[in-house]
């Protein structure tokens, strides 16, 4: 549980990416991932391809490759110790999910923090709601596997 001292710090870095380690992709990351982000309606097919050149492109539903934005690979980020430690896969994106709890917060942004565990590709997304009385934030497990 965060504290609301903390919540103001996560979301204070969240919106600072000069001061987050820019993404260089290792080779291991490189490549199209498939898979799912689990939601109480349904599995939602996700696609995330990282390119040589650092740049992220998600694509949600089978809907067109949107660009990550704020992307980052930050080590040992305070906020998710209990996550193992190593580094995460940070960025954001405009869209949406196809669930009642997620529509009522439309306009949005996703977040998703991802990290390379064993082969698989996985971690939360985050839909932040932007409207003026703001639903959420409302957290969902995504997995993906290189294709």
């Amino acid at each position: 549980m965060l504290l609301p001292e903390e919540v103001k710090s996560f979301a204070a870095q969240s919106e600072s990416p000069a001061d987050e380690a820019s993404f260089l992709p290792d080779k291991e990351f490189i490549g199209s991932w498939s898979g799912v982000v689990h939601t109480y309606l349904k599995p939602v097919p996700i696609v995330i391809e990282i390119k040589v050149s650092a740049e992220v492109l998600v694509a949600l539903d089978g809907q067109g490759s949107i660009p990550l934005q704020q992307v980052s690979y930050q080590k040992d980020f305070p906020l998710f110790i209990n996550a193992g430690g190593g580094p995460f896969l940070r960025g954001r994106f405009p869209g949406s999910l196809c669930t009642d709890d997620v529509i009522r917060g439309n306009p949005g942004i996703l977040w998703l923090e991802l990290k390379l565990r064993a082969g698989v590709l996985s971690g939360s997304l985050v839909a932040f709601s932007q409207r003026e009385n703001p639903v959420g934030p409302l957290t969902h497990w995504v997995e993906t596997l290189r294709n």
